[in-house]
């Protein structure tokens, strides 16, 4: 998958539109919602390593 690497994966970062910060957290709920279906487990906050 060379064609991922270096300059082009830049340039898409440059020309795709900014995401508003609301649309990033409707998104991460719906896979978070998803994987918890899947998987298991609970939704909350990362637990701190240690």
């Amino acid at each position: 998958m060379l064609q991922f690497r270096g300059s082009p994966l830049l340039d898409w970062a440059e020309n795709l539109p900014d995401v508003p910060p609301e649309v990033l957290r409707v998104d991460a709920g719906f896979v978070t919602a998803r994987l918890v279906d899947a998987v298991g487990g609970e939704v909350g906050a990362a637990r701190p390593a240690g």
